[in-house]
């Protein structure tokens, strides 16, 4: 898959398998299933979850020192 559209890559791989004809009308059906997503990269999408569990571990040690402060 040489290219960085998924639905694209996808028909291309469609396209080798079951030629054009199949492909052309299989295209609005995919094109309506893949719009309800928002597809990233899976490595962008692991650096985000990576991101956001840092920010809720950070978020949980300063709930604990405000706990800590507040009960002084």
């Amino acid at each position: 898959m040489t290219t960085a559209n998924p639905l694209e890559a996808l028909l291309e791989r469609i396209r080798g398998i079951a030629g054009d004809a199949t492909t052309e009308r299989l295209l609005p059906d995919l094109s309506q299933f893949f719009e309800q997503f928002e597809l990233v990269p899976k490595a962008t999408f692991d650096n985000h979850l990576t991101a956001l569990r840092d920010l809720n571990a950070q978020v949980q040690l300063l709930e604990e020192r405000l706990a800590e402060l507040e009960s002084r």
